[in-house]
């Protein structure tokens, strides 16, 4: 007896190629621009902070109490 054909086929092997992840340029360009932006800001503060205590406001009577 001849075999027939089989009616339904199995379905075709997919085969997934997953890339590892490389980090790009723009992350570690971003990374930089947040730690200089952050480097500014830190010293601005600071420069802020001598400012505010070199002009620390008038100074009233004999005692020096800061009445501003």
């Amino acid at each position: 007896m001849a075999q027939l054909p089989p009616l339904v086929e199995p379905p075709p092997v997919v085969v997934v190629v997953v890339a590892a992840a490389q980090p790009s340029h723009s992350t570690s360009r971003s990374i930089e621009t947040l730690v200089v932006v952050l480097a500014a800001i830190t010293i601005i503060g600071v420069i802020a902070g001598i400012i505010a205590r070199l002009c620390g406001g008038r100074h009233f009577g004999v005692t020096c109490d800061h009445d501003v």
